[in-house]
């Protein structure tokens, strides 16, 4: 039987999943945790096949616990398709939807603990619709400078260009990512964000096509 480790900062949203396990008996949860000082201080002595973690999706994931440990399944109310992709460039194997069933979340613990990855079908179809665009040096740099809320003129200084091409610059993104204009690039941006900061050198967005 599979050990289950639960992690929610909410203790009833703790309890609620901790009872589901033990009731149907199939995977065995071994604690709940508050608190990730808890939680990072127990699960060397616990050493759990799962960790089923409750997170909000406004949070920036960069802080969930090392993935090369333990496997990890991330439960999230309202998760949505770029939340579910970030999670799972971070190490997440599953991402589970807050209102989920005993035996969605079952059919998740399944998946994960054979090695596979699991979503909710209700975010599948949408995370199967994101496509990524890879950005060169420059179109990554920019749009970096462009999330911070520089000017075009203080972009120009920052990386070395005449403002005329920076507007170049910007045009050919748009044209690229489908944006309507720069509002809409640095939306794209701060969907992107990596934990820790950074340059960007894709995009992870929705749609079926690529803008020609």
């Amino acid at each position: 039987m599979v050990s289950v480790a639960i992690f929610a900062e909410e203790p009833v949203v703790g309890i609620g999943f901790h009872t589901m396990l033990a009731k149907r008996g199939e995977f065995r949860p071994v604690a709940v945790f508050e608190d990730r000082s808890s939680l990072d201080a127990a699960l060397p002595r616990f050493q759990p096949g799962l960790l089923l973690y409750a997170v909000s999706p406004a949070d920036s994931l960069s802080d969930l616990p090392n993935a090369a440990s333990v496997r990890l399944a991330l439960v999230a109310r309202d998760a949505s398709p770029d939340f579910a992709y970030r999670a799972f460039r971070l190490g997440a194997r599953g991402v589970l939807s807050g209102s989920t069933s005993s035996a969605t979340l079952h059919e998740c613990l399944r998946a994960v603990s054979a090695g596979q990855t699991w979503v909710s079908p209700s975010i599948a179809a949408e995370l199967c619709r994101l496509r990524t665009i890879p950005l060169s040096r420059r179109q990554g740099e920019l749009l970096g400078l462009l999330v911070q809320g520089l000017k075009n003129r203080q972009i120009a200084a920052a990386m070395g260009l005449a403002e005329s091409t920076v507007k170049a610059y910007l045009a050919t993104l748009c044209e690229k990512t489908g944006a309507k204009d720069r509002f809409e690039l640095v939306v794209m941006g701060l969907k992107n964000v990596k934990p820790g900061g950074g340059g960007f050198n894709e995009l992870r967005i929705s749609g079926a096509t690529s803008p020609q």
